[in-house]
């Protein structure tokens, strides 16, 4: 399930050292890519928001996808999958 404007909202937390330095969020994908393949981090923790939808019980929830990631092609590859 896709948000009103037909994109996915991603979000992205970058840690140097262990500390948090930069937060994206946005549905511009393409910025992300260029963070993520060019980025000098230790982590990355990116988070993929589809909307709410109802669930067999009927009640709304939040449905995404998340992951911790150390290796640069690894989020790179993770990013591709959520947003399929």
């Amino acid at each position: 399930m896709k948000q009103k404007n037909g994109f996915p909202k991603v979000s992205a937390k970058i840690y140097k050292n262990g500390t948090m330095t930069q937060m994206y969020t946005s549905t511009r994908i393409k910025r992300l890519y260029t963070r993520i393949r060019g980025g000098n981090y230790d982590r990355i923790y990116i988070r993929v928001n589809y909307g709410m939808a109802k669930t067999k019980k009927g009640k709304l929830e939040m449905f995404y996808n998340d992951g911790n990631y150390t290796d640069h092609k690894e989020a790179y590859k993770a990013l591709r999958a959520f947003l399929e």
